[in-house]
């Protein structure tokens, strides 16, 4: 009986050092093969109702699949929407995300690759060329 109650506490510790490691090790955006730098972010300030968050950043390849990763990787809030624009590295200047639409500056909507979009009932959108209509979703 005591050899028994050994092994059942060495499985219940083995199994709980199992869990901590799953834990600390999940997959997040730096795993990705594709190099992501924010560039800018924007949440608004209601806490009571639906919540905006925004991120424009640069990648160093077109990835489609890890685009949106990447944004399935950002925060999101039920009822609420996070938007992602992608530019490629090269992008000279900074682009800031903005509360108004189309959330970032008309002069340079045509250096955007890419937008994922999370709505609050959690559909994910996935557009190339955003600004010029074209859906990947549209496709399926």
């Amino acid at each position: 009986m005591k050899t028994f109650l050994k092994i059942v506490l060495f499985l219940a510790a083995l199994l709980l050092l199992y869990n901590l490691y799953l834990a600390l090790h999940q997959a997040g955006p730096q795993d990705l093969v594709t190099q992501f730098e924010e560039m800018d972010r924007y949440r608004n300030e209601n806490n009571t109702g639906p919540v905006l968050r925004i991120y424009t950043v640069k990648i160093d390849r077109e990835d489609y699949m890890d685009m949106q990763r990447y944004g399935d990787f950002m925060p999101h809030t039920k009822y609420g929407k996070t938007i992602v624009f992608f530019f490629d590295e090269q992008m000279p200047v900074q682009v800031k995300a903005r509360p108004d639409y189309p959330h970032i500056d008309r002069q340079l909507q045509p250096f955007c690759i890419a937008k994922y979009e999370k709505d609050g009932m959690g559909q994910v959108r996935f557009q190339l060329n955003p600004f010029e209509k074209i859906d990947l979703n549209a496709q399926k």
